[in-house]
């Protein structure tokens, strides 16, 4: 019997070990808005990037105890936020989480529409079922779909992180 790996191919004592001990990243990502939100109304941007770090760590701890080195790695772009923040004190570095997650998204549709490569939404609905005529060209025009409105809505967080209120927040 072959053991199961994570990602970074460490191999797992127990396949549902990872699965229950590392929450998912989605779901920290999902929080980060209100987290900051949150710290921002208690007190200053340091003290919002002192109450992120503390998250983070948790999440990072998580994740090596779990046996998933490369879901630690994965918050590195949040730390390197909560860095800027806590030198600068600004708080415009904290409004630029939405910023990264969005490129990634852009990243992985658009990567998947070089030529030769399958196309990220083709790749998915094959998973699910087989692909009526024509199913391949739909897919490919529905991945240039994600990826423009993955690309726009981080233009558009970027903008909001530079000049938006933070009030809006």
């Amino acid at each position: 019997m072959t053991a199961a790996r994570t990602d970074d191919g460490v191999e797992l004592d127990d396949p549902g070990r990872e699965a229950a001990a590392v929450p998912p990243l989605g779901a920290a990502l999902f929080l980060w808005p209100v987290v900051v939100w949150l710290a921002l109304r208690a007190g200053d941007p340091r003290a919002a990037a002192g109450a992120v770090l503390v998250g983070l760590a948790l999440l990072a701890g998580l994740a090596l105890r779990g046996g998933a080195p490369g879901r630690a790695r994965s918050l590195l772009p949040a730390l390197v936020f909560v860095a800027l923040t806590l030198a600068t004190g600004s708080e415009r570095f904290l409004f630029a989480q939405p910023v990264v997650v969005n490129l990634a998204i852009a990243g992985a549709f658009g990567w998947s529409l070089r030529p030769g490569a399958t196309p990220l939404c083709e790749k998915i609905a094959r998973r699910i079922a087989e692909l009526p005529p024509g199913g391949a060209a739909h897919c490919r025009a529905f991945t240039w779909a994600w990826f423009l409105f993955a690309s726009a809505n981080a233009a558009v967080s970027a903008w909001l992180a530079a000049h938006g209120s933070t009030d809006l927040w």
